[in-house]
């Protein structure tokens, strides 16, 4: 578990960048299931394991910052996430930190519903086929969902004195870089 930060200390935000990286470290994390994914879309085309792939993200980084403090990347970068008071946080503070992301991998997953139900999917093989598919779902552009969540998110935490996101705001947490031996 993790130790908990003395208000004594100097409380020193993460930055942007510094979470950005974190982010990548995470999502490195994840190459074998995104691997997994794509292998299922082209060969397995097993809508439960897209649903299950998912739900491994929705479990991951909200259960990882209430019982450790910290995914792993924010682990890598000595980023721990504490609540107004600089303790850890609750099941609830982290499910509300998640929201955000939540709703981008909701609109994916609804994607992916639909492209489960597109003719001559399960005959497409190659990406080739796919972007072809990919044209014929109906629904939001997921594509332009997600990058204005990132950018909406990034211009908060840049412009913000404590680094708070907005989905930090809402759940009234902090990312704090800590000390080596608290990680």
């Amino acid at each position: 578990m993790m130790n908990q930060t003395s208000s004594n200390d100097t409380v020193v935000h993460a930055t942007f960048l510094q979470r950005l990286y974190a982010f990548i470290v995470d999502c490195l994390v994840f190459i074998p299931l995104n691997l997994l994914g794509n292998f299922n879309t082209l060969s397995i085309k097993s809508l439960a394991l897209s649903v299950l792939i998912t739900a491994v993200w929705w479990i991951y980084k909200p259960v990882m910052e209430w019982k450790f403090g910290a995914t792993l990347g924010k682990m890598a970068l000595k980023i721990r996430v504490v609540d107004e008071d600089l303790q850890a946080i609750s099941l609830n503070q982290a499910a509300l930190r998640f929201l955000p992301y939540f709703a981008v991998s909701l609109s994916l997953l609804f994607s992916t519903f639909a492209l489960f139900g597109i003719d001559g999917f399960y005959e497409a093989n190659t990406f080739e086929a796919f972007q072809n598919l990919d044209h014929n779902i109906p629904g939001i552009d997921t594509t332009q969902f997600t990058v204005f969540f990132f950018i909406f998110s990034c211009s908060s935490i840049m412009l913000d004195e404590k680094k708070q996101s907005i989905h930090d705001r809402i759940s009234k947490t902090y990312c704090i870089m800590v000390d080596k031996k608290e990680v």
